[in-house]
């Protein structure tokens, strides 16, 4: 009788480990799939003539700001990377903030050109998921970046002349 217990005790505790494991696996497995979670909607975010930028939640860092997948259409060039929501309009494209983390906050300004459906790298590595853009009376924008201790300004190139 205590051979049983004992056999029942070591496969019912098998069972639960094995259960554990995998409810891990998915949990991890589902959050690394919110892309093509259909629970979260793609809706439009920038429309520019024939090209839409189109955006859907992903996810918010504890405390801090949430985070988007971006897709273009017709043509989506963002594959799977995260954004974070701020967002500054151009004539000819938008702004827009990169994460290359959800640990961190290592960010990359990027201009997405609307007319050549392209993305351009303009400043890597800002430590900061804060933004604000200045224009000033010559059209000029300045980044400043604030990630709580300091603010960094970042002088950019406006997209209007680089591209045209």
């Amino acid at each position: 009788m205590m051979e049983i217990k004992a056999i029942l005790l070591i496969v019912f505790g098998s069972l639960a480990v094995i259960v554990l494991i995998r409810k891990l696996f998915y949990t991890k497995k589902m959050d690394l799939d919110t892309y093509f979670d259909k629970k979260n909607e793609w809706s439009i975010l920038i429309s520019s003539g024939t090209v839409k930028i189109l955006s859907k939640y992903a996810g918010e860092i504890r405390f801090g700001p949430a985070y988007i997948y971006l897709k273009s259409e017709p043509e989506n060039i963002f594959e799977k990377q995260i954004f974070g929501d701020w967002i500054y309009k151009a004539d000819n494209g938008v702004y827009l903030q990169k994460w290359n983390s959800k640990q961190d906050a290592k960010t990359d300004l990027i201009f997405y050109d609307t007319d050549k459906n392209q993305i351009d790298i303009i400043e890597y590595g800002i430590n900061s998921f804060f933004w604000e853009i200045e224009k000033d009376k010559h059209n000029n924008l300045t980044l400043i970046s604030d990630n709580g201790k300091q603010k960094q300004r970042i002088k950019i190139t406006n997209a209007n002349k680089m591209y045209n």
